[in-house]
């Protein structure tokens, strides 16, 4: 790809934004990066791009940079209706991202991972299952290092392993040679409005393949006849649903095991996944349909799930005072994966929950809260949508939340210590927030460490 003297314009100055800038810098091109916010938001993001050829215009939109540019690169955050975006489509120039991008120019083959839930969990575990059997792997994408910082250690043999939310993928145009789709719930409807977009956009992580590439499916996910009948790829199946499945993974007997041809072989016990909740199960057995296409032995994928460590904030253990655990499960961002981590936890529950809605359904939530909750402590801009879906769903469930156990919070520390005093021994108090973190924090992350230096002071109270 000839890039020298080229007119680049990125749009959004973000993690991926000021990525492909150096990128771009390096190949000689003249680099243009433009973001809405002020500089002062964007300082982080902007540090390192102090270059002769990067030019940066923040602080608002605008369209007429359209026309001074060749290609256009969209952040993932970015969405259609933004000005510039509009601006490039009326101009008919070319948009691309950094996923176009590298799939362009990576030189190994690629795992994607994409679905509503557990998609960073079921990525870190192929990436871990890979380099236990001492293949080349690295590991990136919607996680780790940029994509584009990926490419010095990638080479014709390496194993790309690659997380892909809906927002990556829906300028693809390339499917990756092995696609994995954990699920496909509602999500993120704030911005692809409709849930047929929202699937549209996942699509494209197999509607490119061929006959010789592979798509591993949830037997479990209603979706998943759909992606099927979008490629020509072989399908491997992975669930605990296993009738019909020839290729892929299933639990036997209590034992996880892999299937080939219809024959059945056992890993390990499903007591030895050291991960909580049957969901994991799920993760773990997508993670061995998909590393057995590479014929990784059944000893390394067993020694690799048992030496695996999530990463944060998923269901993570946070503190035990006075016989009450904590647990953080700040990446639950949407209704759907707050019920996974309620499912998960067979002790009585006082849930955290609130933040930015995403325009997505409740009722299932409320339902399941009504029944396993003991309390609801509410936060952000969506505690009254939370606290009315509870309310509707109150008459007609029995368990044990009751009317007087839904309480409002105006921060986060303040729903911990509320948390803490609702609380009996023996019960848990579960942050998993069923929305977006942006209206009180800069991301989940941000969010759970928020979480455990408020129950860090409950001690010292």
């Amino acid at each position: 790809m000839e890039l020298s003297n080229r007119r680049v314009l990125i749009l959004g100055l973000a993690r991926e934004g000021a990525s492909l800038a150096r990128f771009f810098a390096r190949q000689r091109a003249e680099v243009t990066v433009t973001d809405a916010a002020p500089m002062d938001a964007l300082a982080a993001s902007a540090r390192g791009l102090a270059l002769p050829s990067v030019r940066l215009v923040v602080g608002a939109d605008y369209p007429e940079l359209v026309h001074e540019a060749d290609a256009i690169f969209v952040s993932p955050g970015v969405p259609e209706t933004n000005p510039v975006y509009q601006a490039a489509i009326e101009r008919a120039l070319p948009i691309q991202s950094m996923t176009t991008l590298f799939f362009a120019l990576c030189p190994g083959s690629i795992v994607g991972v994409t679905g509503s839930s557990g998609k960073t969990t079921t990525t870190g575990l192929i990436g871990h299952i890979f380099r236990t059997a001492d293949r080349h792997v690295v590991v990136g994408g919607n996680i780790g290092d940029p994509m584009l910082d990926l490419l010095p250690r990638i080479h014709a043999n390496t194993i790309v392993v690659l997380e892909l939310s809906s927002f990556q993928l829906h300028l693809l145009r390339r499917s990756p040679h092995v696609a994995v789709v954990t699920n496909v719930t509602p999500n993120h409807l704030d911005r692809h409005e409709t849930m047929e977009s929202y699937v549209f956009a996942k699509l494209n992580i197999c509607s490119h393949q061929s006959a010789a590439d592979h798509l591993v499916l949830n037997t479990a996910d209603s979706y998943a006849p759909l992606f099927e009948s979008s490629t020509p790829a072989q399908t491997h199946n992975f669930g605990f649903d296993s009738r019909g499945a020839q290729n892929g993974s299933t639990v036997r007997d209590g034992h996880l095991g892999l299937l080939k041809g219809g024959s059945w072989a056992p890993v390990l016990p499903e007591a030895d996944i050291p991960l909580l909740g049957r969901h994991n199960v799920e993760n773990v057995l997508a993670a061995t349909a998909a590393t057995s296409i590479f014929d990784v032995p059944a000893h390394s994928m067993a020694k690799a799930i048992r030496t695996f460590q999530p990463a944060p904030h998923r269901l993570q253990p946070v503190a035990d005072r006075s016989g009450v655990r904590y647990v953080d499960d700040s990446i639950a961002t949407s209704p759907a994966r707050a019920s996974v981590a309620l499912q998960a936890i067979s002790a009585p529950v006082v849930l955290i929950a609130g933040g930015r809605d995403k325009c997505l359904p409740w009722q299932e939530l409320a339902r399941l809260a009504v029944r396993r909750a003991r309390a609801v402590v509410l936060i952000g801009e969506a505690a009254d949508t939370i606290e009315h879906a509870l309310l509707s769903a109150l008459p007609h469930e029995t368990g044990l939340l009751e009317r007087g156990a839904i309480v409002r919070c105006v921060s986060l520390e303040a729903a911990v210590r509320t948390a803490s005093d609702l609380a009996r021994t023996g019960d848990v108090v579960l942050l998993s927030p069923a929305c977006a973190s942006y209206d009180m924090f800069h991301d989940f992350e941000e969010r759970g460490a928020a979480f455990a230096r408020a129950v860090e002071r409950l001690r010292a109270a």
